[in-house]
């Protein structure tokens, strides 16, 4: 029997294994993660630190074009100072969330995955990728470091091609 809890943003079920998926919803085809999205995935995850039956986790946009394409630029492009530290907090502590959770986690990869959509895959234990999927952190070619997890690419990748795609975008 498959259980189901719904948050605005993302969708966790559950199934009689243990084997349970997180989807985000509602945040476009390319599964963008603005502040609402953020929360209601810290949420989830919360409650997921508590989930006895929880044995193994699979982290999953709804639409399969991307992963997660990324943060929400249109939303970025009005913050301040102080919001822009506080929404990159906000996805520090999504990707802390992920890291910490205690059953292995799983990014299922479809297609893009970009900025804090690849942060928050590098936070997970296993990714999963199609063929087709592309991986990047395009915003290092407009001047916006890579800040959160990015220092985990070296050890999963290698150094060379972690300098390649932190540097190239």
């Amino acid at each position: 029997m498959t259980t189901a809890t719904e948050y605005a943003h993302a969708s966790f079920s559950i199934d009689e294994q243990g084997i349970g998926t997180l989807c985000i919803k509602n945040a476009g085809t390319l599964n963008i993660l603005g502040t609402p999205v953020v929360t209601s995935l810290l949420d989830a995850f919360s409650d997921l630190n508590n989930n006895q039956n929880l044995r193994v986790l699979i982290l999953r946009g709804e639409a399969d074009k991307a992963y997660i394409a990324g943060a929400d630029i249109k939303e970025m492009a009005t913050f301040d100072k102080d919001q822009a530290v506080t929404f990159i907090d906000l996805l520090r502590q999504l990707c802390e969330a992920v890291r910490l959770l205690p059953v292995p986690v799983i990014a299922r990869i479809p297609g893009w995955c970009l900025g804090g959509g690849l942060e928050l895959a590098l936070a997970c234990d296993l990714r999963i990728c199609a063929a087709t999927a592309n991986l990047g952190m395009p915003e290092v070619k407009v001047g916006i470091p890579s800040i959160i997890h990015a220092a985990l690419l070296p050890r999963l990748i290698g150094g060379a091609r972690a300098s390649w795609l932190l540097l190239t975008g």
